[in-house]
């Protein structure tokens, strides 16, 4: 979900404006037998990345949002969106939301 956090945005931001003349470029295939050109480097993992857990609960329920967002722009189906819909509203209205930064640790280490 890191990707989907505000510091994850800037940095993927930051990379594309970044890009130069020199760069690498490969080849991906996208969606319906499309294929585009991307700099290799972003095939990568970011090394800034960091696991869910390793989240505050705010900044991964910010990232949900964007997620939500993506993946329904990327048409990943309604069955698949209405699935994490659904998981993340179960998350956000848990009881252990109201048991302050334990609880909210504890559904964090439940979603990684």
């Amino acid at each position: 979900m890191w990707y989907f956090t505000r510091e994850g945005l800037h940095k993927a931001v930051r990379t594309v404006h970044r890009s130069d003349e020199s760069e690498t470029l490969a080849i991906t295939q996208a969606s319906e037998g499309n294929i585009t050109v991307c700099a290799a480097n972003s095939l990568s993992a970011s090394k800034n990345t960091k696991l869910d857990h390793q989240l505050d609960y705010g900044e991964f329920m910010f990232a949900k949002n964007h997620f939500l967002i993506t993946i329904e722009n990327a048409r990943w189906g309604n069955k698949v969106v209405d699935a994490f819909n659904w998981f993340f509203h179960n998350l956000d209205n848990h009881p252990l939301c109201e048991e302050g930064p334990q609880g909210e640790r504890a559904l964090l280490l439940y979603t990684s």
